[in-house]
């Protein structure tokens, strides 16, 4: 946990980002709360432990949620222009 805790130093994850506070939370709650996965492959049982769990959780929220870059233009969706005869109507 500590080498955890210092490599987000380290790093300077930046802890004012609604993002990066949610992906921390999710983890830890993921990892402290016991979260873990059970199911059968094959007739095989395979349960993934909430270590695994936090860590695979962890790396698909930093997928998802990618973080802007600066300078990169945000997508939004824009309306038709209007033409001269839609407002001539």
């Amino acid at each position: 946990a500590s080498s955890g805790v210092k490599m987000l130093i380290n790093e300077q994850v930046d802890f004012t980002k609604s993002r990066n506070i949610f992906i921390a939370a999710a983890i830890l709650v993921a990892g402290i709360g016991g979260l873990t996965l059970s199911f059968e492959v094959a007739g095989q049982s395979v349960t993934i432990t909430s270590t695994a769990v936090a860590m695979i959780l962890g790396i698909l929220l930093n997928i998802i949620l990618k973080e802007k870059k600066e300078g990169e233009p945000v997508e939004t969706e824009e309306a038709p222009a209007a033409t001269e005869e839609a407002l001539a109507e």
